[in-house]
């Protein structure tokens, strides 16, 4: 075989996807193509409308939040060594800005998931997610829910604003170097036992008290002084 005639027979074989690549590097601009067959969640195969049916281009995804799926149309455009989809348009467009079946997008080790039901779930695939501001950081919705083995707190000073807070626990254990409680109307204490240990002074002042007993009062002390 001659060698012109191998070189032909090379380039009938040369894959469809390097035929498209070598003959779309002259292009330049934003291109509208159809999704063909997803690969993975960051890299696609395409084909330009204006290009022939055997013209098949890879390209990364560079757009945040785009589940790609086949059939999409997108806007692609060539960098340096390879194409990229920058955007994508009609169906594509909604079904990744308001839902529809669930979507998921990753950046790194941060997944955004956007359910069927609505809303966004971040997560990250291992470590930790940590948020961090030189300002405030501030949560706003109609209910917020925590869950977590453990949950601490550190702050020189916190602050709560709130017309009910309803406190369930097992056990309850306080520290404090002082303590100081105000209420305006009734404070009450309902409990099975109640024990007060105090190391040094105990003072109660009251313009009016009464101790009722069902059974015994006992006073012990080494001296009782009344009135």
């Amino acid at each position: 075989m001659t060698t012109s005639r191998k070189m032909r027979a090379s380039a009938t074989t040369e894959p469809a996807i390097e035929r498209a690549e070598a003959r779309s590097r002259a292009a330049a601009g934003l291109i509208r193509a159809e999704v063909l067959d997803v690969i993975d969640p960051d890299t696609v195969l395409v084909r330009s409308r204006k290009a022939p049916t055997e013209e098949v281009l890879r390209a990364e995804i560079s757009v945040v939040g785009y589940a790609p799926a086949v059939g999409d149309v997108v806007i692609i455009e060539r960098g340096d060594d390879a194409w990229y989809v920058l955007g994508a348009l009609g169906e594509a467009r909604r079904r990744g800005a308001f839902g529809g079946a669930a979507q998921s997008f990753a950046t790194g080790a941060l997944v955004a998931t956007f359910p069927e039901q609505g809303g966004v779930e971040l997560r990250v695939r291992e470590g930790d997610l940590t948020l961090s501001a030189t300002g405030r950081i501030v949560f706003r919705a109609g209910e917020v829910e925590t869950s977590a083995d453990v949950v601490r707190t550190t702050a020189t000073e916190i602050v709560t604003q709130a017309g009910r807070i309803e406190v369930d626990a097992g056990r309850i254990v306080e520290r404090a170097g002082d303590m100081y409680c105000h209420v305006e109307g009734l404070a009450e204490l309902q409990a099975g036992r109640a024990r007060t240990l105090v190391a040094d002074a105990y003072q109660l002042v009251a313009k009016k008290t009464t101790v009722t007993s069902e059974d015994d009062t006992i006073i012990d002390g080494k001296r009782v002084l009344l009135g």
